[in-house]
């Protein structure tokens, strides 16, 4: 606990003091100089033993104000060093999740375009992921020696403006990589400038975290499509639950 400041107890304790003397001042005099009929009676105004006593509680409640003053300040730092810690904890055991390659090239089969992403899991074993996105994606898990399709469904988290939801309730372990494609064949690919895929998991503890591969075409017009590339940009890793 912080000591309690010395400077405040004494300049409240000088105060209540110089109140209570001039109160006793007050009555001392007046019964001097007014008529006896008027005279401050002890039965109304209290004797000095009375007045002692409320000094003495005024000074309590003073103690007893800067004592809680302490309390709040250590609880407060407290409640800073435990936020430190936690924050600490979370950049340690993050997952380290990134997409690539920074280049995207259209891929064509049967008449169809693709985009082709690959998402690698590097740093911590990540949980239940979740992938949004606006459009149709082919997604396939590798982790281990075992291979996951994953079905869409349509997306009602309201606080993800995307079309599809693509969830793997499974854990990915460090070194495993998912291998996304973009169905392009129901996109204007001459009107489509910037979108995003946004893939949100949970770490060993429960916390959830969100990363989003940024799809941009600097060039909209497009004139040979197979010779075209979009950029991809990796987001920093946010923390949701605080």
């Amino acid at each position: 606990m912080k000591r309690l400041n010395i400077r405040e107890i004494i300049i409240l304790s000088i105060g209540g003091t110089m109140f209570i003397l001039g109160i006793c001042a007050l009555l001392f005099v007046g019964n001097d100089i007014i008529p006896d009929e008027s005279k401050f009676s002890s039965g109304v105004w209290g004797t000095i033993s009375d007045w002692v006593i409320i000094f003495i509680t005024l000074i309590s409640a003073i103690l007893l104000l800067l004592t809680l003053k302490s309390q709040i300040e250590v609880q407060r730092d407290q409640n800073v060093l435990h936020n430190i810690e936690v924050k600490r904890f979370r950049k340690q055991n993050v997952p380290h999740i990134y997409f690539t390659p920074k280049h995207l090239l259209f891929t064509k089969i049967n008449d169809n375009y693709y985009l082709e992403i690959r998402m690698f899991n590097q740093k911590n074993k990540s949980h239940n992921l979740e992938f949004f996105s606006n459009y149709k994606l082919s997604i396939k898990l590798e982790n281990g020696i075992k291979e996951l399709n994953v079905i869409p469904s349509t997306n009602v988290n309201n606080d993800v403006k995307k079309e599809y939801v693509y969830k793997i309730d499974k854990s990915l372990m460090v070194g495993a990589s998912v291998n996304i494609s973009i169905i392009m064949s129901d996109i204007d690919l001459f009107a489509f400038k910037k979108d995003s895929i946004i893939c949100r998991f949970y770490d060993d503890n429960d916390y959830q975290y969100e990363v989003e591969a940024l799809i941009i075409n600097t060039h909209p017009i497009i004139y040979n499509i197979e010779m075209q590339f979009l950029f991809l940009e990796n987001t920093d890793i946010k923390f949701l639950n605080k």
